[in-house]
């Protein structure tokens, strides 16, 4: 499926160029990449975004887009993201390929595979060996897998010096800069009154993102409610949901559950909060610490993965 309305067009100095952005999902901060991708409109470029038909609304509403089913994560999504891609290729005809995350990395292999050397930039958002025991069975072979397949992107994009070390110390392929992860600054005229947060009876905390193992909500909430115990004046604020295989687990006492914002109502939930928790247990750098610190709000983050 493509957003309709869309013509290619050039300006009067420079062609046009266009961006194929490749989402194995885009629920979370991989969407809100795709975001700044479109502001690239004004400077020259085109941006297409390849994703799950399920995720589209995380997108701008100005976003021209192909989609794929993505039943789970497996082979069957794969399969239906490979045949997307050659389809969006053929209809957008890109300059460029914008892969996102680990699984993306099939696409591009594939691509390389039929022959296809249009340039790519690859961005892992964070490795995913910094989970796993590195000379472990299973990590030698996501070492093999991730480090091999990422030298097959023109550019590697690090979204931190952390994840650029981790790349460097396994020897991971490609020609690699670290783009640090950076917001927009907001729109102050528009802000909310930072203020509410002193006159406010009850301690408010915060967690943004994915319902998956990696984002640690599972320890939030066991701490969280052993806190609570001793400070009933704790709350707890939920933004997100399952993406992976994951549900909506069981909530204690004191929290509440927002589900999916739109970027453009994010603001206002990290405004109200005294405290964004990151609880996760492997980062890059996670676009919810600018996010809240743009907004004035205290980050809670443990300063290394376990």
């Amino acid at each position: 499926m493509r957003n309709s309305g869309l013509e290619l067009q050039s300006d009067s100095i420079f062609e046009r160029r266009t961006i194929l952005s490749i989402c194995e999902t885009a629920m979370g901060g991989v969407g809100r990449y795709q975001a700044s991708l479109k502001a690239l409109d004004a400077h020259g470029f085109d941006v297409f975004v390849l994703l799950p038909e399920s995720d589209v609304g995380i997108l701008p509403s100005s976003s021209d887009y192909f989609t794929f089913k993505r039943p789970g994560r497996g082979l069957a999504s794969l399969y239906n993201m490979i045949v997307a891609m050659r389809s969006a290729r053929r209809r957008c005809e890109p300059d460029l390929y914008f892969f996102n995350s680990t699984f993306a990395l099939i696409p591009l292999l594939f691509a390389r595979l039929m022959g296809d050397r249009t340039p790519s930039v690859y961005c892992a958002h964070s490795w995913a060996i910094s989970n796993h025991m590195p000379n472990s069975i299973k990590g030698r072979l996501i070492r093999a897998f991730e480090g091999n397949l990422c030298g097959l992107s023109d550019l590697v994009v690090n979204v931190s010096n952390g994840d650029a070390q981790i790349a460097k110390r396994f020897g991971y392929r490609g020609r690699h800069k670290v783009i640090e992860n950076a917001v927009a600054d907001t729109d102050h005229s528009k802000a909310q009154d930072n203020t509410i947060r002193e006159h406010h009876a009850s301690i408010r905390l915060l967690f943004v993102g994915r319902f998956d193992h990696q984002k640690g909500l599972d320890l939030l909430l066991l701490a969280f409610a052993r806190a609570r115990r001793r400070n009933p004046k704790l709350c707890l604020s939920l933004i997100g949901g399952p993406v992976r295989n994951g549900r909506v687990p069981k909530l204690p006492a004191g929290v509440t559950h927002h589900g999916w914002v739109p970027p453009d109502k994010l603001d206002q939930h990290y405004q109200s909060a005294d405290l964004l928790v990151v609880p996760s247990r492997w980062e890059g750098l996670p676009l919810v610490i600018p996010e809240a610190l743009r907004n004035g709000t205290p980050v809670l983050v443990s300063d290394r993965s376990n």
